[in-house]
C-alpha cells in the first residue's frame, strides 16, 4: 500500500507544475523528478523503498496522461546514506534539470 507522505508529494509537484508553462512547444518535454537516496550502503532498504515508491506513482501518473501533458521521467542518484557523495547527487540532479527532488 502506497504511503500517503508519496502521495502527498506527488500532489506538492502538481501544485508546482503550472508554473512550467503549457504551450504546445512545450508539450512533449519531460518533467524530471529528482530522487536522491541511499539505493546501496547501510540504509539501502529505506532508499530503494523510497525510488521504487516514487517510479510507482510516475508510472501511474503518466498511465493518465502525465502532468499537465508532460511526461513524468525519474532520474535516481544513489548518495549512499553519507554526506558527500549526497552532494555530488545534488549537484548531479540539478544538471539533470530535474524540478523537485524526493528523497533523503
Amino acid at each position: 500500500m502506497m504511503r500517503p507522505f508519496y502521495k502527498t508529494m506527488l500532489w506538492a509537484l502538481m501544485a508546482v507544475a503550472p508554473g512550467l508553462g503549457a504551450t504546445q512547444a512545450l508539450a512533449a518535454t519531460p518533467i524530471r523528478i529528482g530522487v536522491q537516496a541511499p539505493i546501496t550502503g547501510q540504509y539501502a532498504n529505506e532508499g530503494q523503498g523510497i525510488a521504487d515508491a516514487v517510479k510507482l506513482l510516475v508510472k501511474q501518473q503518466n498511465a493518465k496522461g502525465g502532468l499537465l501533458g508532460h511526461p513524468l521521467e525519474v532520474r535516481v542518484c544513489d548518495d549512499q546514506g553519507e554526506a558527500a557523495p549526497a552532494a555530488i547527487c545534488a549537484r548531479q540532479l540539478v544538471n539533470d534539470g530535474v524540478l523537485a527532488v524526493i528523497g533523503s
